[in-house]
């Protein structure tokens, strides 16, 4: 996922971090570049958290029994797209600072537009809200609030390789688990 660099470094951290955080969580989806959150490390001064639907574990929780449909793989590719939004919602209430709703919106067009594809148009911010809401479970903001932490206490990208070690020892401690399903989210209506 990419966006436009938001505000301050701090909203940056924790916008990546949902998204990392999500992608986890899916269970079929890895981060497969370094995240990003100064802007003048990327080719187009963005923040970033690369990452890509994996045909293995999706193969591996099809296995399992999971119903990964097509719909569902849409499904969680706009969770994580919605994620960002959330976790800059999230923050700033627990910061206890103003969230600036349009410009956070300006700053996640492309997750914006990937929450359309599946949604449809004036959907995205109901979404964002309904991800914000699992995102609020302890676990799963615990493991959030970490990563954006690492990635502050750095001074360049961090590597995928180091967050999905990050992410694998907070599940381990008692972080929230694979196979993050928002069962309450239904297709639109035709």
């Amino acid at each position: 996922m990419t966006c436009a660099l938001p505000v301050d470094r701090e909203t940056t951290a924790y916008h990546e971090a949902g998204h990392a955080v999500m992608a986890f969580l899916s269970g079929i989806f890895v981060i497969d570049g370094p995240i990003h959150i100064d802007g003048t490390l990327t080719e187009k001064g963005n923040a970033e958290t690369p990452l890509h639907q994996d045909p293995a574990l999706l193969a591996h929780r099809q296995a399992e029994g999971w119903v990964v449909d097509e719909f569902e793989q849409r499904k969680q590719r706009a969770v994580i797209a919605a994620a960002g939004y959330a976790a800059e919602m999230l923050l700033a209430d627990k910061v206890g600072r103003a969230f600036d709703n349009e410009a956070a919106f300006r700053g996640a067009h492309g997750d914006v537009l990937t929450v359309r594809k599946v949604w449809g148009t004036g959907a995205f911010i109901g979404f964002a809200e309904r991800v914000a809401a699992v995102m609020l479970k302890p676990e799963v903001w615990a493991m959030v609030d970490r990563l954006a932490k690492t990635l502050l206490a750095r001074s360049g990208p961090l590597p995928a390789a180091e967050v999905t070690a990050s992410l694998e020892a907070d599940q381990a401690a008692g972080g929230a688990k694979v196979g993050l399903h928002l069962p309450e989210l239904r297709p639109p209506p035709e």
